[in-house]
């Protein structure tokens, strides 16, 4: 498989999702147009992800690259952080090398309700609050956005054009001069007015808000997803 989702939409015995509001936010992301496109990258012929076929296998797969997404506890705890318990990141890409021509971008959303999250606080403190449990699937649907966007396309196109991870996707003026990190040239790459994430991925987010009854304004939803440091 060149998507692997088996992990973040795992069940219980019972059919049940393991982990419900994560499982939530993935189907969200995966069957929305922006979504369905990125996939398309990975996909191979024939693969079925939230209701969608894709009819060929995409360019990524062709090179050998594929995707993952899973659940995991991101949060620290007290032993390794002291005055820090309960806070972590709302999710992570790494990427696997296999073989020469093989990789994997696995991508993990952080399953714990992280006390930095505004809306893993809301939805923790009243659990049984209709709208904070929607805004918090909304905000882990984002961080998968930015995940699978910022850093897994990017990163993968990256290596694909020229067979090597030196930032030459990136703008001249990400680039600039001496060195950067690859996650730090992502995140200022997307913050640049014409990147798809600013004129695709942004809207499309807007939209998945007001489509699920969202409080949060347009303009609220870009700033929470523009909300990260380099």
């Amino acid at each position: 498989m060149r998507i692997d989702d088996s992990n973040i939409l795992a069940k219980n015995d019972d059919g049940s999702y393991q982990n419900a509001e994560l499982a939530e936010a993935y189907l969200a992301f995966a069957s929305s147009d922006v979504g369905i496109a990125i996939l398309g990258k990975f996909a191979a012929s024939g693969q079925e992800i939230a209701g969608h076929v894709y009819e060929q296998g995409g360019e990524f797969h062709t090179q050998g690259m594929s995707i993952s997404f899973g659940a995991t506890d991101l949060n620290r705890s007290g032993d390794d952080y002291p005055g820090y318990e309960g806070t972590g990141p709302n999710g992570g890409t790494s990427i696997q090398t296999h073989s020469k021509n093989s990789e994997t971008a696995n991508i993990w959303i952080n399953s714990g309700l992280n006390s930095n999250n505004e809306f893993a606080t809301a939805y923790s403190a009243n659990p049984g609050d209709a709208d904070s449990k929607n805004e918090y699937i909304l905000s882990r649907a984002g961080t998968i956005f930015h995940e699978a966007f910022i850093h897994a396309e990017q990163y993968m196109t990256d290596r694909c054009d020229d067979c090597s991870e030196n930032g030459s996707n990136y703008s001249a003026k990400v680039r600039g001069t001496g060195h950067r990190s690859s996650d730090k040239m992502q995140h200022e790459e997307a913050r640049l007015s014409k990147n798809y994430f600013q004129t695709d991925v942004i809207p499309a987010m807007q939209q998945l808000h007001k489509s699920r009854g969202s409080r949060l304004s347009p303009a609220a939803v870009k700033k929470s997803l523009l909300n990260y440091s380099n």
